[in-house]
């Protein structure tokens, strides 16, 4: 805290705070012997979580070459890349060795266990051959006699609530989702006896939509037909919800709902996200409506262009051409947004899509 500009009282606060602990262990009404505590950081704690992430912040400042570092207080994420398996495979080894000795260096350890090897691909490229996907975490000095811990190598893996395949088409993620969805029928199908439609959809907003819309600019803009599954799944738990028959259409079921679709959930949150991360240019309101206000992504992949840094601007670029929401606040963004979505048919939601092919 020091080397980051805490000093003085402030510095002595916390060194107070930290300083002189210890813990025992309770069991029924029996306590074990304190034990004094050298390091760490109080747990349960209002401050643990930022005292914890002031310890690791140096572990994203490693010098690591072709090599990004993801962080969420003790989840962290390490993504590399280069020309060929080989390359990788001798590239992941080494940047495991070295934040296994930082983590040494300042008291942490690597639960092994649960530490997940992806593997991601281009498109129609062969598989490496299997012997050359095992890694292995080095904490040995000899290699001939090295004896460390392979790693264990997934198809996908659950990342931050987010369960990443290795093909990036998102259908792991949104086969749990739809299972997620359908275990709420019985929920609504209970619940409409016992409260209005107004209570219902309150709770529907509470529940689905917001498993919905979790993280959904990242993987919302998959194939089609991987999100019509969970339209049907979303569409399940609705006619549940309204005393509808299964072959009710679908189009008079969203409009009695008032809810949005996920395609057009999957775009409100883009837009809004996108929105929210752009700096307002006073040089461009004075310009022609319909300018291109976001600057364009340029992906040399088709699967790269499915992906938010790509689909959003052109996303936003083409609702700003429709609505002039560049220069409104992200709440009334939002409301002229959703009204007009809500309006919109299946058909010209799809049009909105189709810049991005």
């Amino acid at each position: 805290m020091e080397h980051m500009g805490v000093r003085g009282v402030a510095l002595n606060i916390f060194k107070d705070y930290l300083s002189g602990r210890s813990q025992c262990v309770k069991i029924d009404s029996i306590f074990s012997d304190e034990e004094f505590i050298g390091f760490g950081i109080p747990q349960g704690s209002i401050l643990g979580p930022t005292l914890f992430q002031i310890y690791i912040n140096d572990l994203c400042q490693l010098s690591l070459t072709q090599c990004d570092i993801f962080t969420y207080a003790d989840d962290t994420a390490l993504l590399l890349y280069d020309k060929s398996w080989d390359q990788v495979k001798h590239r992941t080894e080494l940047t495991i060795r070295t934040v296994m000795k930082w983590l040494s260096t300042n008291l942490l350890t690597l639960n092994l266990s649960k530490t997940k090897v992806i593997q991601f691909l281009p498109p129609n490229s062969p598989l490496p051959p299997p012997d050359s996907i095992k890694l292995r975490a080095h904490i040995c000095h000899d290699a001939m006699l090295c004896k460390c811990s392979y790693l264990t190598m997934v198809s996908s893996i659950k990342y931050l609530g987010v369960h990443i395949d290795e093909k990036l088409d998102w259908r792991v993620h949104t086969d749990t989702l739809c299972s997620r969805l359908r275990k709420l029928m019985y929920l609504f199908k209970e619940l409409r006896h016992a409260a209005d439609l107004e209570t219902a959809t309150l709770v529907y907003r509470s529940l689905c939509e917001s498993i919905i819309t979790y993280c959904i600019p990242v993987w919302g803009g998959t194939f089609k037909t991987v999100m019509l599954r969970v339209e049907r799944a979303q569409r399940a738990v609705l006619k549940v919800m309204h005393f509808r028959r299964r072959d009710y259409p679908t189009a008079q079921l969203y409009s009695d709902a008032q809810v949005l679709t996920v395609r057009k959930l999957y775009v409100l949150r883009s837009v809004l996200r996108r929105h929210s991360m752009m700096p307002l240019d006073r040089n461009l309101t004075s310009r022609r409506i319909g300018f291109p206000v976001c600057e364009s992504v340029q992906c040399r992949s088709a699967l790269a262009r499915r992906h938010y840094c790509a689909q959003s601007s052109l996303i936003y670029n083409k609702i700003n051409k429709k609505l002039a929401i560049y220069k409104l606040n992200i709440h009334k963004v939002k409301q002229s947004l959703k009204s007009w979505l809500i309006s919109l048919s299946y058909e010209d939601t799809e049009q909105i899509l189709e810049v991005l092919l």
